[in-house]
């Protein structure tokens, strides 16, 4: 996968979205992300990835948040979402955040780390404009650290893969040696496949 590709997959994905994915499983793995955040009035979260918006249901009233996506077209879709002045739309890469360091108090990785082209740059940027005594929250599929890739999860990722996005990837391969620490990492979806994972800075 590489960003272009990504924005012709969400390109064509944008209009119909929503149907796949605003669902009450999904739904309740971003209520979980929200919880475990703690999120405060006036604090600054950035929903990195931030698709057609389907976080914006489940932020507390009074946090700030800005959302960021490669994609126009999930951007647009987004918009309609926005009912309070407090949220704000960026079309921007991950991989290259143009926010200062330690801008926000929180920073959210939903379905993003499985996406991006180089998800350990993404993370990198995420942990930079995290404020020091700030979180980071991710929710998305990883394949088993502890397990060798077997040939049908190969295959099955050839076809995921033209899809957007990529069903074998590590966390524990994406986040190795970085300046963050593990407080929580807990199976979520379709038997622990999907996991939610929250970070500190420090090591």
């Amino acid at each position: 996968m590489n960003h272009e590709t990504n924005r012709q997959i969400y390109r064509r994905w944008a209009p119909f979205y929503d149907w796949i994915m605003q669902n009450r499983w999904f739904g309740s793995a971003r209520q979980s992300i929200v919880k475990r955040a703690r999120l405060q009035p006036n604090e600054h979260l950035l929903l990195v990835g931030v698709g057609t918006g389907l976080d914006f249901a489940y932020i507390p009233e009074g946090v700030r948040v800005t959302g960021i996506d490669l994609s126009s077209e999930m951007l647009e879709q987004a918009r309609k979402k926005v009912h309070h002045s407090t949220i704000r739309l960026q079309q921007m890469n991950a991989e290259a955040l143009t926010f200062p360091d330690e801008t926000f108090d929180a920073v959210f990785f939903n379905l993003v780390l499985s996406v991006t082209e180089n998800p350990r740059q993404a993370l990198t940027e995420g942990i930079r404009v995290l404020k020091g005594s700030g979180r980071i929250l991710i929710f998305d599929k990883f394949r088993p650290s502890n397990k060798s890739l077997s040939r049908f999860s190969q295959m099955l990722n050839k076809i995921t893969r033209k899809l957007g996005t990529d069903v074998n990837r590590s966390f524990e391969t994406i986040a190795r040696d970085l300046p963050i620490h593990v407080v929580g990492n807990e199976p979520s979806l379709f038997g622990g496949r999907y996991r939610i994972i929250e970070l500190r800075k420090g090591i």
